[in-house]
């Protein structure tokens, strides 16, 4: 056997070639792959894209928000689990459906009614009242930076979501919009 491949050394070598070279094309094309879709985009949820960077950002605020809670004994490796991925990316699609029903049943929510929960957030307040240099100062310190009226929307379309949701949604936009802040 090994007399028949040292003579036709030549034939094995081209045969061996023939074998890696697909390899080394298609093989190696997993690593350079993007698992987003061609506009770089990980669901499409009611016609509407979900992005990579707003998958990121999600992420990244979960991440945060992980890392406040826990001090000290935060584990960054916990997000390449594709569980907790999957499991940030279902937030994003139920706020997404939520959204695009609020929007269908042309929920909307007053100035009035925002800038009301915006004043009741006790993290804007200073002696018991709302504080617009606290509300400024806080949003500053937020990453990404939010102005004002980036905020407001915020508040705005989770308050319109809450309505299409469960009772309990109100809360859950408020412990949502503080874990913003």
């Amino acid at each position: 056997m090994y007399d028949f491949i040292y003579r036709r050394k030549r034939l094995v070598q081209l045969i061996l070639a023939l074998i890696t070279l697909p390899f080394a094309f298609f093989g190696v094309d997993y690593y350079f792959r993007n698992d987003t879709g061609p506009t770089g985009e990980v669901a499409t949820v009611a016609g509407e894209r979900i992005t990579q960077g707003e998958f990121s950002d999600n992420l990244r605020v979960q991440q945060d928000r992980l890392r406040q809670t826990m001090q000290g004994n935060f584990d960054p490796t916990i997000f390449d689990n594709p569980e907790v991925r999957y499991s940030v990316l279902d937030q994003l699609i139920g706020r997404r459906l939520l959204q695009k029903q609020a929007q269908v049943g042309r929920l909307t929510v007053s100035d009035d009614q925002v800038r009301q929960f915006i004043s009741d957030i006790p993290a804007f307040q200073e002696g018991g009242k709302f504080s617009q240099a606290r509300y400024e100062q806080l949003l500053d310190m937020q990453n990404p930076r939010k102005s004002p009226v980036e905020f407001a929307g915020d508040v705005r379309r989770e308050l319109a979501t809450s309505d299409c949701s469960s009772s309990s949604a109100r809360s859950r936009s408020r412990r949502w919009i503080r874990s913003r802040i």
